[in-house]
């Protein structure tokens, strides 16, 4: 029960980031989050891992940038939990 616990934690501290990112970002979320997810794919594809060691990955590369690493986890959560169309980088908004 103690690990289910945590598991709701953190899912909850991740959605956060997501809404984190929506407010921050405003009507630009799609493409910035796009752009994140991407980044998350190819450096999935690139390394041979899961998008969320993937996320982690990157998070961990990025930790001395706040902002940064709650983008990558918020891309992660849109990734597995959409709440919007992403708009791919390169695509017009």
């Amino acid at each position: 029960m103690v690990e289910l616990d945590k598991a709701q934690q953190l899912t909850t501290q991740m959605r956060n980031m997501r809404e984190h990112m929506r407010f921050v970002w405003g009507e630009k979320y799609p493409v910035k989050i796009g752009a994140w997810q991407q980044t998350i794919a190819k450096t999935a594809e690139r390394m041979h891992l899961k998008p969320l060691q993937a996320a982690i990955r990157l998070a961990k590369i990025a930790e001395d940038d706040a902002y940064a690493v709650i983008a990558v986890m918020a891309a992660y959560v849109e990734s597995i939990d959409p709440s919007t169309e992403a708009v791919p980088q390169g695509a017009a908004a």
